[in-house]
């Protein structure tokens, strides 16, 4: 008797013994994602004949690159972009009333980098388009990219390129309103 009661005692601490374990375990991986957790920079962006929409009005379509600059996995669950075309930035983005594509689960390990294409709709009137060609008014491509960690917490990357024309390029506004990472 006294053999099974020891054996009982001994079994209750290892269970004890081994869920302090487990809770140590669960509170050192929150620890590491929190300090090496993923962290997106939306890197380059193409618009496919963005000459041809702009000149015609047509719709068309892009790519967005974009890299887990941080260490650890990532999983990307929507994206919102668009091309927009304004004299200046307004004071509400377009991508914060925008729907995303709720729909993806894009695993994006640290060091990785990942593309998604992108519709362009063209949202102006044709006398917008030739100012843009005489570069009297902006042409933008902005959104955000909503990402999850390893322990389900949810972020947000916002970007805002403008089309350089001398570089033939979009490249970063300086505006942390409307480029930024979480």
């Amino acid at each position: 008797m006294a053999v099974v009661l020891s054996n009982c005692i001994i079994a209750a601490f290892t269970v004890v013994i081994a869920f302090c374990a487990w809770l140590q375990w669960r509170a050192m991986r929150q620890a590491l994602v929190l300090n090496a957790r993923p962290r997106i920079l939306v890197r380059n962006m193409v618009v496919e004949e963005l000459n041809q929409l702009l000149m015609k009005g047509t719709s068309g379509s892009g790519t967005l690159q974009f890299y887990n600059a941080g260490g650890s996995t990532a999983t990307i669950v929507g994206i919102v972009s668009g091309l927009h075309i304004f004299d200046k930035l307004p004071m509400v983005s377009p991508y914060q009333t925008a729907h995303s594509d709720k729909s993806l689960s894009i695993k994006l390990r640290a060091g990785v980098y990942g593309t998604k294409s992108f519709s362009v709709e063209p949202d102006a009137s044709f006398t917008l388009y030739r100012q843009t060609r005489e570069r009297r008014t902006g042409v933008y491509v902005m959104g955000s990219v909503i990402y999850r960690d390893d322990i389900g917490i949810q972020r947000e990357t916002r970007f805002c390129r403008k089309y350089d024309w001398d570089a033939e390029r979009f490249l970063p506004v300086n505006d942390v309103d409307y480029e930024n990472s979480d």
